[in-house]
C-alpha cells in the first residue's frame, strides 16, 4: 500500500482501473501466472526478515495511519494500472479474506463464535459479492447453482 501510494505520485502507468472488478480482471490477464503469484508470495514473506510478525505488525500499523490521512481519490500505482484509493482498497479486504485470513488468525474453520471469527465472517459477504462482479455472466450462474446445491462447479473453476 505505501510503495503503490508512493509511486502513483511519481509515475503514472498505463490504464486506469475505476473499480476493484477492473482491477482483478486485469490481474487475471497479466499476472495470474501461478508460479509468478507463489514467487511474488515467496518474496513478500522473505521480505519481512527475521521477525516477521515484529514487521507484519509495524507495516500494519502504519499503513492504517496512512490510509485514515489519505484522501479517499488519492491515486494507487498498482502493477496492472492507475486506480483511487477508494477503488483499490476492496481489493486489499478481498485478498485478506480469501487468502487464509482465518489460519493466520488460527481460527477454527467455522470462525463465527470468534469475535475476530465474526469480524471475519463479515467481511465474507463483500467478498461473495465481489467474486459474483469479478465472474463472466455465464459462471455467476454455475456459482449460484453451486451455492444453492443445484450443480457442482467443473474442476479448475475460478472467477479469478
Amino acid at each position: 500500500m505505501e510503495n503503490y501510494l508512493a509511486a502513483a505520485t511519481a509515475a503514472t502507468p498505463t490504464g486506469e482501473l475505476p473499480t476493484p472488478e477492473d482491477y482483478f480482471r486485469a490481474t487475471r490477464a497479466r499476472l495470474a501466472d501461478p508460479t509468478a503469484v507463489m514467487l511474488r508470495g515467496r518474496d513478500a514473506g522473505q521480505a519481512l526478515g527475521q521477525h516477521p510478525q515484529q514487521t507484519a505488525a509495524e507495516i500494519a500499523d502504519r499503513v492504517t495511519r496512512l490510509v485514515t490521512v489519505t484522501p479517499a481519490d488519492a491515486p494507487v500505482s498498482t502493477p496492472v494500472g492507475r486506480m483511487t484509493l477508494r477503488a483499490y482498497l476492496p481489493t486489499r479486504a478481498f485478498e485478506l479474506t480469501v487468502h487464509g485470513l482465518v489460519r493466520a488468525l488460527g481460527l477454527p474453520d467455522d470462525p463465527a463464535g470468534d469475535s475476530a471469527g465474526a469480524a471475519f465472517v463479515d467481511c465474507l459477504g463483500p467478498a461473495v459479492d465481489l467474486c459474483t462482479r469479478i465472474a463472466a455472466p455465464a459462471d455467476r450462474f454455475a456459482g449460484l447453482r453451486a451455492l444453492i446445491g443445484r450443480g457442482q462447479l467443473p474442476p479448475g473453476f475460478s472467477v479469478l
